[in-house]
């Protein structure tokens, strides 16, 4: 998954994006757990692609103007 890609995206397909890979690395983790066969490279890059995500969620929420998300304040302001 490469974050080029990603940014084409809508938030709301790169949101379902995130919600799936969070399951499939809980399930990885889950199977870990009762020592089955899991590949552990498989883990690492799910998890490294969730934060790819959260990233390019993030990044596009902020030049989107996401409610509730502080805007930069100026050295003027500031005194």
């Amino acid at each position: 998954m490469k974050a080029r890609d990603l940014r084409k995206k809508s938030l709301v397909e790169l949101k379902e994006d995130l919600a799936n890979l969070q399951e499939d690395f809980f399930n990885q983790q889950f199977r870990l757990g009762i020592d089955e066969a899991v590949k552990i490279g498989r883990l690492r890059a799910v998890r490294k692609d969730i934060a790819r995500l959260k990233t390019v969620i993030r990044a596009k929420e902020l030049a989107g103007g996401a409610p509730g998300v502080p805007e930069k304040v100026s050295e003027a302001e500031n005194g």
